[in-house]
């Protein structure tokens, strides 16, 4: 993680970084947690809710200190990644939401990953253009509103009967 963070510093091939040795680290943690059922119970919510919120700030701060400094950031890849994650994989295990319409929610994720390529790429001509590039929670929030848009068309126009057949695209 350090080498690809900090390359700038010390010269060293990120190349080990990208590739699937990183991920072992969470094979085993998840392989813990299947072995030993009593960590699920030690997660109590009340306790790891604060955790959890702190380690996502410290996630964030980190982030935004190796990109300041000039490191390259991959949110994947910054030394905080695994105890957030496991915290959070934690606190997940012991809810169970219930949604009402969940298959308009599962529509809605599908319809989002399917178009949100084309909005990302052109805002980012827009921004270069604009020269806004860092402004990164605005691209999110533009694109976010493009797409629930762009869904709400979507859900009326398979309501027309000469649209129907598109209800089967997602």
């Amino acid at each position: 993680m350090l080498i690809n963070e900090f390359n700038f510093i010390n010269h060293y091939s990120p190349v080990l970084t990208h590739t699937f040795i990183r991920l072992l680290v969470y094979f085993y943690v998840g392989y813990l947690l299947a072995k030993f059922p009593q960590l699920k119970k030690l997660s109590n919510n009340s306790i790891l809710l604060p955790i959890l919120f702190c380690l996502l700030i410290i996630f964030i701060a980190e982030n935004y200190f190796i990109h300041y400094i000039g490191g390259i950031a991959s949110n994947e890849e910054v030394i905080s990644t695994l105890p957030t994650s496991i915290c959070l994989v934690l606190y997940a295990i012991n809810i169970n939401p219930s949604l009402r319409n969940s298959k308009s929610v599962r529509d809605l994720s599908t319809f989002m990953y399917c178009a949100q390529v084309w909005p990302i790429e052109i805002l980012k001509i827009v921004f270069e253009q604009l020269n806004i590039m860092h402004l990164h929670v605005l691209l999110f929030v533009i694109v976010l509103g493009c797409i629930l848009i762009s869904y709400g068309a979507f859900r009326f126009m398979i309501t027309k009967p000469s649209f129907r057949i598109m209800k089967y695209a997602v």
